[in-house]
């Protein structure tokens, strides 16, 4: 096995564990805090779809508060909202927002895998599932790059 290799396997393993015990971490913040509240959903289905509609409405609005850490409208000027802090401040002040709004992201999907049992190493299983299906799609050419030279007829039978 080359250097490089074992290199990416090593720090595939750290991802590993550092996805794992992010999410365990948050479960216990979870059960200090008292929300989602785990028994109540295993003893009432009721309940459970009460959560869940709650934790996808926090989720949006979290999500929405992504969208919002940034300066996306062209008809604003965000300049006054730093105060003349230069532009390196201005772009290191945005990245923290959105950054800090991601990870609120994050607690939200952790909460939904709790309240729906789905455990962290599950979830990591989960998502190297979906990346085979996404990386399978970009194969058959289910991606903008190939669309574009096949608009323009430069693709070969490989799809490069």
């Amino acid at each position: 096995m080359s250097c490089k290799a074992t290199i990416n396997l090593v720090l595939e393993e750290k991802m590993h564990k550092l996805l794992i015990s992010c999410m365990l971490d948050i479960k216990k913040y979870h059960e200090q805090l008292g929300w989602p509240d785990i028994k109540a959903a295993h003893a009432d289905e009721d309940s459970r779809i009460k959560q869940h509609i709650q934790l996808c409405t926090a989720l949006t609005a979290e999500v929405y508060e992504v969208l919002n850490a940034a300066p996306w409208k062209p008809w604003k000027s965000y300049k006054c909202e730093y105060d003349g802090a230069d532009e390196s401040a201005i772009k290191q002040a945005i990245h923290e927002s959105v950054t800090e709004e991601l990870v609120d992201v994050f607690f939200f999907i952790c909460s939904l895998c709790e309240l729906w049992d789905i455990s962290p190493a599950a979830f990591e299983d989960m998502i190297s599932a979906k990346l085979v299906k996404n990386y399978e799609r970009l194969r058959n050419r289910y991606n903008r790059i190939n669309a574009e030279k096949e608009e323009e007829g430069t693709t070969n039978d490989t799809g490069n």
